[in-house]
């Protein structure tokens, strides 16, 4: 999970990654600190992209971890609070669609004369 030392997330990659590894080492990197920042990440990635539930419980305290960094990658203001995991997901999109945007001023100023008008 190179990429989310930079805050960066890849959806495609991390399917990937978590189709060609097996569970219990995803297990293995998660349970010593499941409150972890990355490790809040790992696991809701894991749950979301491949539709199995990693851990069977959900985290009883911590802090919420924003998904997406979004002055690196674009994510809705309206977050989805889950508390499996403690993750404010902000993904634009749902599971089947979910392009990921990165910000930038071409990007804002169209946003701006959409909402603007």
């Amino acid at each position: 999970m190179f990429s989310l030392n930079y805050n960066v997330i890849n959806l495609f990659l991390s399917r990937k990654l978590f189709e060609a590894i097996p569970k219990e080492q995803v297990i293995d990197i998660i349970k010593p600190e499941p409150t972890g920042h990355y490790s809040q990440i790992i696991w809701f990635l894991y749950d979301w992209l491949t539709v199995i539930q990693l851990l069977n419980k959900d985290l009883t305290l911590g802090n919420y971890v924003k998904l997406l960094d979004q002055s690196i990658q674009f994510g809705i203001l309206s977050e989805n609070l889950l508390l499996k995991q403690w993750i404010v997901d902000n993904l634009i999109w749902e599971r089947g669609f979910c392009s990921l945007i990165y910000p930038s001023s071409i990007l804002e100023q169209f946003l701006k004369m959409i909402f603007l008008h």
